[in-house]
C-alpha cells in the first residue's frame, strides 16, 4: 500500500500548501516547425514553457504549402494535468473552408483547410472524441485545461500568401490534479456541493492516472457526509476514500458494484480514483457522481441507502462508516 500512502501524502501537502509554479521546471521554448516535425515533450508537476512558430518573433513561411505542419506532444505525470494559453496567434483574418469532421480527419491531421490555425486536442479514448478544438487568430488569449496528461498541439498551415506576417506563442504549465472543496454547515438549509469523476457521464480513460478530491469541513469538529448518486466504476479501477489528513488517515476501499455513503469522522475526507489501464476501447464507464455536505454531528439518522446490490448488501443497508473496524483497509 506504499503507493497509495504517496499518493495521500501528496494530497496533504497540495492541500496544506498552495501550489506554486517556481518549484517546477522551466522547459524553455520549444519550437514547432516543418524541421522539428514531431516532438515528444515529457514534463512533471510546475514544468513550464512555451511552444512557437519555427524562428520566433520572426515570421515563417510555408512556401504555398498547407495541412499539418508539425506538432508538440505533451506527456506529463500521471497526477498532473496541462494547462495551455494561447498567448500570440499572428495568423492573418480568414475563414476556413467548409468540410466536415470525417473530410477534416482525413489522414489523422484534422487540419481544417484554408486558414493557418492550432489544433488541440486530448489523446487517450474516449477524451479524444470530444476534446478536438481549432484556435484561430480571434483565439488569442484563450486557454484550455485539459482533463488528463496526455495532449497533442498541433500548427496547420494555409495556403494564404507569403507575405502573410504569421507567427504563434502558446505557454503550457503542468498542474496537479487535485480538486479542492471547502466550507462550513450552514444553519438552514443544505451545505455542500457535488463533485464528478472525469468527463461524467460520457466516460473516463482508463489510462493509468489519477484523480484526487480533498473535501474539508473547516469546522475541525466537523463532519464530511459523501452520498453516491451514480456508480459505474470499472474493474480495472480503485476508489479510495481517506478519512483525515495525517499520513495514517483510516481509508475504504469502495466495491465496484456498490455505491455507498459515507460518514467521516474527522473533518476531511480525500477520495483517490486511480483509473487503472486497458486497451480495450469498445465500452466506457461512466465513473460517478457523489453529493458531499458538511455536517456537525458524528451521527447520521437519515442516511440513504444506495447500494445497487441486494445480494450482498453492505452492513446497515448499503452504508459505510469510517469508526467500524471492518471497513478499513492497512
Amino acid at each position: 500500500m506504499k503507493g497509495a500512502h504517496q499518493i495521500l501524502a501528496v494530497a496533504m501537502f497540495l492541500f496544506a500548501f498552495a501550489q506554486t509554479l517556481d518549484i517546477g521546471i522551466d522547459k524553455g521554448t520549444i519550437y514547432c516547425s516543418r524541421e522539428t516535425g514531431n516532438a515528444v515533450l515529457h514534463a512533471e508537476k510546475g514544468d513550464h514553457g512555451y511552444i512557437v512558430s519555427g524562428g520566433y518573433p520572426e515570421f515563417y513561411s510555408t512556401g504555398g504549402k498547407s495541412g499539418l505542419w508539425c506538432q508538440i506532444h505533451i506527456r506529463v505525470c500521471s497526477t498532473c494535468k496541462v494547462k495551455v494559453t494561447f498567448d500570440k496567434l499572428s495568423f492573418g483574418e480568414c475563414q476556413p473552408e467548409s468540410t466536415t469532421e470525417s473530410e477534416s480527419n482525413s489522414g489523422g491531421d484534422w487540419c481544417q483547410p484554408g486558414c493557418d490555425h492550432i489544433h488541440l486536442f486530448e489523446v487517450d479514448t474516449p477524451y479524444d472524441r470530444i476534446t478536438h478544438r481549432d484556435y484561430f487568430a480571434g483565439n488569442e488569449s484563450d486557454h484550455y485545461t485539459s482533463i488528463s496528461g496526455n495532449i497533442k498541439i498541433r500548427h496547420c498551415a494555409g495556403n494564404t500568401s507569403l507575405e502573410d506576417e504569421r507567427h504563434f506563442k502558446i505557454g503550457f504549465t503542468v498542474l496537479d490534479k487535485t480538486e479542492q472543496y471547502q466550507g462550513l454547515k450552514y444553519q438552514y438549509g443544505f451545505s455542500g456541493g457535488e463533485l464528478t469523476s472525469p468527463n461524467f457521464p460520457q466516460g473516463y480513460a482508463l489510462n493509468g492516472e489519477t484523480f484526487t478530491y480533498v473535501i474539508q469541513n473547516l469546522d475541525p469538529y466537523g463532519h464530511v457526509r459523501l452520498t453516491f448518486d451514480d456508480w459505474d466504476i470499472a474493474k480495472e479501477s480503485t476508489v479510495k476514500v481517506y478519512d483525515g489528513l495525517s499520513d495514517n488517515s483510516p481509508y475504504v476501499t469502495l466495491e465496484h458494484n456498490k455505491r455507498p455513503s459515507l460518514l467521516s469522522k474527522f473533518s476531511t475526507l480525500v477520495l483517490v480514483l486511480s483509473t487503472g489501464h486497458s486497451s480495450d476501447e469498445c465500452c466506457f464507464h461512466a465513473g460517478f457522481k457523489a453529493i458531499y455536505e458538511y455536517a456537525s454531528e458524528a451521527e447520521w439518522e437519515d442516511r440513504p441507502t444506495v447500494s445497487c446490490s441486494e445480494i450482498h448488501p453492505l452492513q446497515g443497508g448499503g452504508t459505510l462508516s469510517f469508526s467500524g473496524s471492518n471497513t478499513l483497509g492497512e
